[in-house]
């Protein structure tokens, strides 16, 4: 567990200090400010990220096996982070702003993005994708959006590992694609109230409702079975995690308890 917790945090911990700096959860820089405006190949050539690469080859080193569930999320919250980062790195461009005024404008995000769900770490005898961890560990094995099956298939020896129960915060956080999600180094301690924070912070700024249409994140259509298994508790765990009129509450709760007409829409998310 200790040494999980260690390298987790120390691969995570460089990738933070290295190639990303975070106020808070509305304000966050991919890259440091010298190399924003310049092509990826800048920053996929600079040293801070030579040294990233070669401290994240540590994690084939952690014993997964004994860590308890509680560390293994926070563990894998990470990893998916360094991971996602890394192969943007590798893979395609560092904003979208750098996309549109540069040569890596020729590598769609559409394209990097399957390239990023092709992108593997070795960790502790195993591989993991960023689709492995997302699907497999955190949402114990739920299929991905879109697939038939799921990622783990009978005798896949990663099935152990997976996470006690299914968070829909992080479904939230590793929503795709998650480029735009802020980048946050998860501590064994602090991971709840980061959560909790990140999902207040997400659903207000997209969250809307009206007497006859509510507008949730595109996560929510994607992954409805992580939310709740019909409309009225998927609104009710939305109205649990934000702030909202009290009269506004009751009114959506009556509405659906009654089987009153109320318009889904979903959008993607957007971080101001």
């Amino acid at each position: 567990g200790d040494q999980g917790r260690q390298a987790s945090a120390e691969v995570t911990g460089t990738l933070a200090e290295r190639l990303c700096h975070v106020d808070s959860w509305g304000s966050r820089k991919l890259v440091p400010p010298e190399v924003l405006d310049s092509d990826v190949y800048k920053l996929r050539e600079s040293e801070n990220f030579r040294q990233f690469a070669y401290e994240a080859r540590r994690l084939r080193n952690v014993d997964l096996g004994t860590m308890t569930s509680a560390e293994r999320k926070t563990f894998f919250l990470n990893v998916a982070q360094a991971l996602l980062r890394h192969s943007q790195i590798e893979n395609g461009y560092a904003s979208r702003l750098t996309a549109a005024n540069s040569l890596a404008a020729s590598l769609s995000w559409p394209f990097w993005f399957d390239e990023v769900k092709k992108a593997t770490y070795a960790i502790g005898g195993f591989t993991f994708s960023f689709c492995d961890i997302k699907n497999l560990i955190m949402r114990r094995n739920r299929k991905p959006f879109l697939c038939l099956w799921p990622v783990g298939m009978e005798g896949d020896p990663r099935i152990k590992l997976m996470s006690k129960d299914v968070d829909p915060r992080v479904t939230l956080f590793l929503n795709d694609p998650p480029m735009c999600t802020p980048l946050h180094a998860f501590t064994l301690e602090g991971t709840t109230e980061c959560l909790n924070k990140f999902t207040k912070y997400l659903l207000q700024a997209n969250c809307r409702f009206t007497t006859s249409a509510i507008r949730l994140p595109l996560a929510f259509r994607k992954y409805q079975v992580d939310f709740g298994s019909d409309p009225l508790q998927t609104v009710q765990w939305v109205l649990s995690n934000i702030e909202v009129d009290r009269e506004a509450k009751f009114f959506l709760k009556r509405k659906l308890q009654e089987g009153g007409n109320l318009k889904f829409l979903y959008a993607p998310s957007r971080f101001s």
